[in-house]
């Protein structure tokens, strides 16, 4: 019933709901550990800083054989989660292997609060004074978190910063635009809501001088940005603050208040729609439509150049076919694009890597040979690699590490000689991220994919 109204009215269960409240708050309750399942090994794969799983010792890596007395060789993997969940202040009992010595140890933890950090990584690009930020999320955190990150890679040299917000879903309105307002001098408009309920109507204007608003930057998105995400890259586009690089966003710009139940479950519904300062509409849902059929003449690529062409054919195929797209002009004189989602100043798409990368992923190849490297080299890595900043620069895919992952590949009955070679480097950079991912978690998975992707360098 609430989907027949629009596409992000929704209800939720009442596990659905705490889910959905954890993860923009930006922390939930737990021990703090994934799991991967590796052949038939159920494995540590991630540990959150400063969690009671990490506090008591358990490592990335380590194979946990026992739950509460229950051998994890008979759970599924959504029993295991279960089992791991659970109220702060109550207690789950695990028996898990060490990759290190091989010693079996029983570990009674008592589940608290677990950090869900919404920058997934944050460093500056080799070589150079471009610092980058990815973030996955706008949660409750995400301003502060922000800020931090941007002081620590100030002291470390950065003078640029790019900020990498494709796949961000959003999040918090709040929260997007207190990061907005770091980047912008006071009195500058960097949004506003309007909706039926006149109580609802709002303009968000900047209050004081942000400590960031000296900083060049760039924003990148991607059709999965979305929400919050839009409206950031739709202020720093319309006052000429930066450029966007990537793709034509989500549009979604929409706004849901949710209301509780008393059975603990809850619905959303839009109430209304934000837009940006030179008041271009982003929610694609809105935009009057008239026809599908429209087409554009080829021949506009002479005038505008592929990217030109590229961002004009998406904003028609967005709109729908609308009586007209809607162009704006920015402070500098700029022509943008308005009318679903934020279309960007630089077409610039991901290359498309083969089938065989496709299913060296899907099937865990990758997950599973760093594994072996990692549990066989620990303390060899550690040791010459200390810390990420150094593995970035320093680790690389050598002849031999590479014939022993076609090797195992090959083991697994999957590879196409091919293919390997159109995806050489992507196929060396997956490995050197997986094996980043062991050591230092999601933040050494994407910042070495980060470092060597094709849109950052561009």
């Amino acid at each position: 019933m609430l989907n027949s109204f629009d596409r992000q009215s929704d209800y939720f269960s009442a596990k659905q709901l705490k889910a959905f409240e954890e993860s923009n708050a930006g922390t939930k309750e737990g021990v703090g550990l994934q799991i991967v399942k590796l052949d038939d090994s159920i494995v540590v794969g991630s540990l959150s800083s400063g969690s009671p799983a990490d506090s008591a010792g358990l490592k990335r890596g380590d194979v946990l054989l026992f739950i509460n007395n229950k051998a994890t060789s008979t759970m599924q993997t959504a029993e295991i989660n279960d089992s791991l969940s659970g109220a702060k202040g109550t207690k789950v009992t695990l028996i898990a292997k060490s990759f290190l010595t091989g010693n079996l140890k029983e570990y009674v933890l008592t589940r608290g609060d677990v950090s869900l950090p919404s920058i997934n990584s944050y460093f500056i690009l080799s070589g150079s004074h471009l610092g980058i930020i990815a973030a996955n999320r706008f949660s409750q955190t995400t301003d502060i978190e922000f800020v931090s990150a941007i002081k620590e890679l100030l002291q470390k040299g950065m003078k640029k910063l790019i900020v990498d917000i494709r796949g961000n879903p959003g999040g918090y309105l709040d929260k997007v635009i207190n990061l907005l307002e770091e980047f912008f001098p006071s009195g500058i408009h960097l949004a506003s809501i309007t909706g039926k309920n006149p109580e609802l109507n709002a303009k968000f204007v900047t209050k004081n001088v942000g400590q960031f608003s000296k900083i060049p930057i760039i924003v990148l998105i991607d059709d999965k940005s979305a929400s919050a995400s839009e409206l950031f890259a739709g202020a720093i586009q319309d006052w000429d603050r930066g450029i966007v690089v990537g793709t034509n966003s989500f549009g979604k710009g929409s706004i849901q208040k949710v209301w509780s139940i008393k059975d603990g479950s809850a619905f959303k519904l839009t109430v209304g729609e934000y837009l940006t300062p030179l008041d271009r509409q982003i929610d694609k849902d809105n935009i009057k439509r008239t026809s599908n059929t429209l087409a554009l003449d080829e021949s506009l690529k002479l005038s505008l150049g592929e990217d030109g062409f590229n961002k004009l054919k998406a904003a028609v195929e967005k709109s729908g076919g609308s009586d007209r797209v809607n162009i704006y002009k920015t402070p500098k004189g700029r022509s943008i694009i308005g009318g679903g989602g934020i279309n960007p100043d630089v077409f610039a798409q991901s290359d498309t890597t083969t089938l065989l990368t496709k299913y060296l992923l899907s099937n865990g190849i990758f997950l599973n040979f760093a594994y072996n490297y990692y549990i066989k080299n620990y303390q060899q890595l550690v040791k010459v690699y200390p810390e990420l900043d150094v593995y970035m620069i320093k680790f690389n895919i050598d002849s031999i590490l590479y014939n022993d992952f076609v090797q195992f590949s090959f083991s697994k009955n999957i590879w196409n000689e091919q293919m390997a070679k159109q995806d050489d480097e992507v196929i060396k950079n997956y490995i050197k991220a997986f094996i980043a991912h062991y050591l230092w978690d999601d933040k050494g998975y994407s910042s070495v994919l980060l470092n060597n992707d094709m849109i950052v360098k561009k």
